[in-house]
């Protein structure tokens, strides 16, 4: 099955308007707490002044940088005002153009999108006939114009990187070259937000891949000792608590200085914590904070660290905070980390539907919300005092 990445832009730039030469600018939306809270501080705008630039914006968005990739950034309102989602996927074969198509149209549509601008990167340019994977943008153009929704731009470019030749695909074939991304305008505001662009999509998947089977499997011994001596401590959840939010406290002291590291004792403990459900509730209220990277990093530590399948839980906590943070790639990843660990698990299979239905962000926590409420009323209902 194709599988479309898309990455919404809450706290990055988003909003986007057209100038009076038809020149697109953007300005940065606040991160948003769980409850918002209108602002009157100015914005401070970023200025798209001609198509590479917005390609060199592009992995800034997806918090990777695509190749051979076919890439959609929806506009919409009524002035084409606001960038919704960018969505992404591997360039198809041949035969699976159309196919490919009508899987871009439904995300599309479902965000209420007026316009789109649709990117293809990768291939060589022909000199005669113009851009390749010409039959790839009128496919999906095509099925575009079907739904109701308008190309605003239809380009191609070689790579993503400084000095990279673009071409449009429209009548006149304008193009240019890319201007470096790790210095466009968009990078510095996603530094400024302390979120991580990665050169590719591989490296992005290091960031969830588990530790060496070796290291895995000792801990799964020390992960198991430390649940049965757990079992029969009444304070043994409330240790967890204490521990999560002490360990959360540790990593925004420690942010910006590469992956988080950390020691032993403290990856069984908090493996053996997440499977109560107070710990739990704990971790999505931080997932919900208005600037959850610290979390995110203790997540994404403990997906790699911890062996399956108690690491189900911390890839989940990684997958919700990374899509309630607006980046589908990397919440992808780590929801089928989770269910690679716990196939069964039930709130992970809730999740990659989620993402499959590309289902916004705030419609995520409240459905992610209501999950975590009922699984702990669940598990109350089957504990030995408990009213089941």
């Amino acid at each position: 099955m194709v599988r479309v990445v898309h990455r919404f832009v809450d706290g990055l730039p988003r909003r986007v308007r057209r100038g009076h030469s038809g020149l697109m600018t953007t300005s940065p939306a606040a991160p948003a707490p769980p409850t918002t809270t209108p602002t009157t501080a100015p914005e401070p705008q970023l200025s798209f002044t001609e198509p590479g630039e917005l390609i060199a914006a592009v992995p800034h968005l997806l918090g990777f940088t695509p190749s051979d990739s076919i890439v959609l950034i929806t506009l919409t309102g009524p002035d084409l005002t606001m960038i919704g989602a960018t969505l992404r996927a591997d360039l198809p074969p041949p035969d699976q153009v159309p196919a490919m198509a009508r899987r871009l149209l439904v995300p599309v549509l479902r965000h209420d999108t007026t316009a789109t601008v649709l990117m293809v990167v990768g291939g060589a340019l022909q000199d005669e006939s113009g851009p390749p994977h010409r039959d790839l943008v009128d496919a999906v153009a095509d099925e575009l114009a079907e739904g109701g929704v308008a190309v605003a731009w239809a380009l191609w470019v070689a790579a993503i990187e400084d000095g990279a030749p673009w071409r449009s695909y429209g009548e006149e074939q304008g193009g240019g070259v890319v201007p470096d991304p790790s210095a466009s305008g968009m990078a510095h505001l996603a530094t400024a937000s302390g979120i991580v662009t990665y050169p590719s999509r591989d490296e992005l998947a290091a960031t969830v891949a588990p530790d060496p089977p070796v290291l895995l499997a000792e801990r799964a011994e020390a992960v198991d000792a430390h649940a049965a001596d757990a079992a029969g401590d009444v304070e043994s959840e409330a240790r967890g608590v204490r521990l999560m939010r002490d360990t959360v406290r540790r990593a925004a002291l420690d942010v910006g200085r590469g992956p988080l590291e950390l020691d032993e004792d403290t990856v069984v403990r908090l493996a053996v914590a997440l499977s109560y459900p107070r710990v739990r509730d704990v971790c999505l209220r931080l997932a919900g904070q208005p600037e959850p990277i610290a979390a995110e990093r203790v997540w994404a530590a403990l997906t790699r660290a911890i062996p399956p399948p108690w690491c189900s839980e911390a890839a989940l906590l990684l997958a919700i905070t990374a899509y309630l943070r607006g980046d589908g790639a990397l919440a992808g990843m780590a929801v089928d980390r989770a269910l690679e660990a716990d196939e069964a698990h039930p709130l992970a299979g809730l999740v990659r539907w989620a993402l499959n239905l590309s289902m916004r962000p705030d419609q995520l926590r409240r459905l992610v919300e209501r999950s975590y409420a009922l699984a702990e009323r669940s598990d109350a209902a089957t504990t030995p005092d408990g009213s089941g």
